[in-house]
């Protein structure tokens, strides 16, 4: 589902987040940047100041909202701005239809953190981006706190897609059930996206999270995953995963 930034801007009205100075939305790696002065944040918020604490809370929500992964982006001067669009300007000129944008964050003024998009899914040129990025900060007297790469977003497997792997493996693990989505074709965005698809599974019935952090199937979810008698059934890899366990 796509959202606007007219959408998150609004929400952060609803939560009084005045702090934030600006939101930059990319949809091309489901993640949503949130600019915020550093001489706003404080031990404690209220005010029109925020805290580490509240900070944390207020991506939750939105992660949760919006099924977007939520960036922080400290800045205070208007050099540090420059400075992101110079970086910016540099990797999309040098690596032309793979380097889309780039953003910096400044923990504190003279350390940074890099987050870098790309147009295609990291591959060997990769390297060669973060270390443009690194003798860039070097030049500038800027400390490098670390790189992350923001490729394409996943294709989002259906829940039917979630409800299969826990019927074949369970108790299955989330890792477990991550491994064999991944081994149909089907792989999750991130393991925290698959960890909120299979809360909302369990809210609606359909799985139980046991103590040991494992999935199963309620008998409604059992009706919900499709089953036939062909080769490719969903009973068939049941069986077929319980063989290899010699769980008979």
């Amino acid at each position: 589902m796509s959202h606007s930034v007219a959408e998150i801007q609004a929400f952060l009205n609803t939560r009084l987040a005045s702090f934030v100075s600006a939101v930059r939305l990319n949809e091309l790696s489901r993640t949503v940047l949130l600019e915020i002065p550093r001489d706003r944040v404080k031990h404690t918020s209220g005010g029109g100041f925020t805290s580490n604490r509240q900070l944390t809370f207020l991506s939750r929500a939105i992660e949760k909202r919006f099924d977007l992964r939520v960036l922080t982006a400290f800045r205070d001067s208007q050099q540090h701005t420059d400075l992101e669009s110079g970086l910016r300007a540099m990797l999309v000129r040098r690596f032309a239809g793979l380097v889309v944008d780039a953003r910096m964050s400044f923990p504190v003024s003279d350390h940074a953190l890099v987050w870098i998009t790309l147009g295609t899914s990291p591959d060997a040129t990769s390297k060669d981006v973060k270390e443009h990025v690194i003798n860039f900060l070097l030049e500038s007297q800027i400390v490098c706190d670390g790189i992350e790469l923001l490729s394409l977003a996943l294709p989002e497997p259906s829940t039917i897609a979630i409800l299969r792997s826990v019927k074949t493996l369970a108790p299955v693990s989330l890792d477990g059930i991550a491994a064999n989505l991944r081994q149909r074709g089907i792989p999750s965005p991130s393991d925290r996206w698959l960890a909120g698809r299979l809360d909302s599974a369990r809210k609606r019935g359909l799985l139980i999270r046991q103590k040991a952090g494992t999935y199963v199937l309620t008998a409604l979810g059992l009706q919900v995953v499709p089953h036939t008698r062909s080769g490719s059934s969903s009973d068939v890899d049941r069986m077929l995963a319980l063989a290899k366990r010699r769980q008979w």
